[in-house]
């Protein structure tokens, strides 16, 4: 019994009262540019690390937009960044009353990857949709039918930069 209540403490350790949503983690410019930031950095690496045949059109796709607009990515996030926090909003809040299941925010995103996948995808498809920059919509949608695949493999990275940005955060609040 004191084993589960100490890993129940454990895991509510990591969860602050005071934020009951991820977009407060992202109020304050210089958190969310720090987001940013960390975010292109990652897709850069995930980028980088894709092989096969898919991996070179993703590769391709990706050096004519930095080509066409070095700060493309970071703009981009920058306009997506609050439809896929509010997108991951549901599995944090599920997680602060589940958080007994998981060791952290970061191993549920690990667990739900294809859940995870299709929330940030559908903020995607909705923002493509509505798109105005063609060739950035037609790179989306030639790319859009592996994308689930290449979104879930890169859930991991993005669950651990998530994590430590909300670690970060709670620990200079």
């Amino acid at each position: 019994m004191s084993v589960l209540m100490s890993s129940t403490q454990a895991a509510l350790s990591n969860v602050s009262p005071s934020v009951r949503s991820l977009l407060s983690l992202i109020e304050s410019p210089k958190d969310r540019l720090i987001l940013i930031k960390a975010c292109t950095e990652l897709i850069d690496q995930e980028v980088q690390a894709r092989g096969g045949l898919s991996g070179l059109a993703i590769k391709g796709a990706y050096h004519i937009l930095k080509k066409i607009k070095p700060s493309m990515m970071q703009d981009t996030l920058d306009h997506l960044l609050d439809g896929f926090i509010a997108q991951l909003d549901p599995f944090y809040a599920r997680f602060q009353t589940e958080c007994t299941q998981y060791q952290s925010f970061a191993s549920m995103l690990v667990t739900e990857k294809q859940q995870v996948a299709q929330a940030l995808l559908k903020n995607t498809d909705e923002k493509a949709e509505h798109a105005t920059q063609m060739t950035l919509k037609t790179a989306y949608l030639k790319l859009r039918p592996s994308a689930a695949q290449q979104v879930e493999t890169s859930v991991p990275a993005l669950a651990a930069l998530i994590q430590q940005h909300i670690d970060q955060f709670f620990n200079h609040s």
